[in-house]
């Protein structure tokens, strides 16, 4: 239990879902399966471009390779250099379809992030306008700048999108290491015993320095605001 209360992940989640409202904890959903689902399609768009260099790299490799025998009987052409045309049509259509998709995923996500921002923001000023006239000049303008506007946008933008995508590359991970756990066995042993450890070691070194990091930037970020403001 100490393990998961002082995980930086773990903490980040909860932090999450105590400052969401309902109707966000919703959509965040369905924006972890946008992510997901855009995760799929870019290593869809990475695997796409092997055929063709197969292909391109040796003629040979149309013929002997059983799925570039397969696209070239089902494209139904004559000669190897028609078939590399197509294919290479094909691919530049599947790339330009993942980056279409990709750029409408990341129209919705920003629309949503900053709806998050605006909505921690109108919470914050109803807090201040709640405590009264006298209360709200206990803190300097540039306090008040940095948690009625700055720090929701950070939330939005840096915490929440990054933990969501995050959890996004945990589960593909989780995917892959399944599949290595499954076809080699060997293998999968192998990164654990070399690979665990040395995360391990990032993750004690960077929890450190990112809360390090994090508690001078609260303590800058309000004075650089009141500097500017005057």
């Amino acid at each position: 239990m100490s393990l998961l209360g002082n995980n930086v992940y773990v903490n980040a989640v909860r932090n999450i879902n105590n400052l969401l409202d309902a109707d966000h904890k919703k959509q965040s959903t369905w924006m972890f399966a946008l992510l997901l689902v855009n995760a799929c399609f870019d290593v869809i768009g990475f695997a796409a471009i092997f055929p063709l260099v197969d292909a391109a790299s040796n003629f040979s490799n149309i013929q002997e390779k059983g799925y570039l025998r397969f696209l070239y009987e089902l494209f139904g052409v004559s000669d190897e250099v028609t078939f590399l045309f197509i294919l290479s049509i094909c691919v530049f259509l599947a790339l330009l379809l993942k980056n279409i998709l990709s750029l409408a995923i990341l129209y919705v996500q920003t629309k949503f992030i900053y709806d998050i921002a605006l909505r921690l923001s109108q919470k914050q000023f109803h807090h201040y306008y709640q405590k009264g006239y006298l209360n709200i000049q206990e803190d300097d303008s540039g306090k008040k700048t940095y948690k009625l506007v700055t720090l929701p946008n950070i939330f939005a933008s840096n915490y929440f999108l990054q933990t969501l995508a995050f959890t996004t590359e945990i589960v593909i991970l989780g995917i892959i290491l399944l599949s290595i756990l499954f076809f080699q066995p060997t293998l999968a042993l192998v990164l654990g015993m070399t690979v665990g450890p040395t995360l391990l070691i990032i993750y004690k070194w960077t929890k450190v320095r990112v809360r390090v990091i994090g508690e001078k930037k609260n303590i800058l970020y309000p004075k650089s605001y009141a500097k500017s403001l005057g």
